[in-house]
């Protein structure tokens, strides 16, 4: 804990030097306080999934053991939290262009809205046959190689091969890029969701306009 304490204390006083005092002070207030407006989607997959042209740069892995997820330690600003939700059963797939890491999603099979820790999953409480989509992340230079498409593509054709009827997600709402990507995809909106953190105070209002 000291250890983690002195990095992050570290990183800020980084932060501070190359971005200045405006920049540095800004981003540490949205992570005492912040408020973000998500819409709900859901893909059927008893419905065709899409197909895609196999790129042979390109390599999509599931992670089964936990001491993989280091890789990912420059990408991720808290590496004990993906380490939480790993052993709480979350499943990381990862994206490897020319062997070189491109991007991460990540899928859970239950959320529950009684349990404080499914917080760090920020999906809405998740029904039988339903399977979440979360932490979606691709970095820039890989993105104009259809990645994310394709990370997202391999994580629909597993669910439906698993047995599960649909998969949920979340994209910000004020995010167009993601959205219309998603609605491509053949994801469908059927609701709002709005996170509001305060230090360690977490609360999440889901509305739904489905059944």
């Amino acid at each position: 804990m000291k250890l983690e304490f002195v990095k992050k204390f570290n990183d800020a006083v980084e932060m501070l030097k190359e971005e200045g005092f405006r920049f540095t002070l800004q981003r540490y207030r949205k992570r005492l306080y912040n408020k973000l407006h998500y819409i709900i989607f859901e893909r059927d997959l008893t419905k065709e999934l899409p197909s895609f042209n196999a790129d042979p740069n390109l390599k999509i892995e599931i992670i089964t053991k936990r001491e993989d997820l280091r890789i990912i330690d420059n990408l991720y600003w808290d590496l004990s939290v993906l380490y939480e939700i790993f052993d709480e059963g979350c499943i990381p797939f990862f994206a490897y262009y020319d062997h070189k890491l491109a991007g991460y999603a990540w899928v859970i099979k239950k959320v529950d809205k009684k349990r404080k820790k499914d917080i760090q999953y920020l999906l809405p409480p998740l029904r039988k046959e339903e399977l979440g989509l979360c932490r979606l992340f691709v970095l820039p230079e890989y993105r104009i190689k259809a990645v994310t498409s394709v990370l997202v593509i391999y994580v629909l054709r597993f669910a439906s091969k698993e047995g599960f009827k649909r998969i949920i997600s979340i994209i910000q709402e004020n995010n167009k890029v993601a959205l219309n990507k998603t609605k491509r995809l053949g994801f469908l909106p059927i609701g709002k969701m709005t996170h509001t953190r305060f230090i360690k105070w977490n609360h999440v209002k889901v509305s739904y306009n489905r059944q």
